[in-house]
């Protein structure tokens, strides 16, 4: 119930943090630099491959312990940071390098994502993880085939 509440606050304080801070100056100079852009990424695939881990490791409590949410707050927190340059730059956010990354990576894990579908799918069929992990599993999945394709690409270019 402590874990519930704490989590609760957090998102709550940094929602409202976030839209605060979209509407002063200081949000008009934050910047999607290369280094926040990859360290955006690199969270994120990270958090993909530990929350895979820990929900292969230990299905039956990813959901009831919330797990799953702690492994996402770092993204989250990352997200916002970006969704907060975003409304206070407008669409110019991003180059031209790193949205030809993204579009590239989210091909890639579009199409890997149907592959990991189907290997839940089949792995639920023999009963290895109960359904209700079925959406934690992909989610950590994609989350991390996407954030290390970008980071791959954005090293590669």
């Amino acid at each position: 119930m402590i874990l519930k509440l704490a989590l609760f606050i957090y998102i709550v304080g940094a929602l409202i943090g976030a839209y605060f801070l979209s509407r002063t100056q200081w949000a008009k100079r934050i910047s999607i630099s290369e280094r926040l852009f990859q360290t955006l990424h690199i969270v994120g695939a990270l958090s993909g491959i530990v929350g895979v881990g820990l929900t292969i490791t230990m299905p039956e409590s990813i959901l009831s312990e919330h797990i799953y949410e702690v492994v996402l707050m770092p993204v989250f927190t990352i997200y916002l940071y970006v969704g907060v340059a975003l409304l206070a730059q407008g669409e110019d956010t991003f180059d031209e390098k790193q949205v030809s990354n993204m579009a590239n990576a989210g091909g890639l894990a579009f199409g890997a994502s149907w592959i990991v579908v189907l290997v839940i799918d089949k792995l639920h069929q023999a009963e290895v993880f109960p359904e209700a992990v079925f959406f934690p599993l992909y989610h950590f999945s994609a989350l991390a085939i996407y954030s290390a394709a970008v980071a791959y690409f954005f090293r590669k270019a």
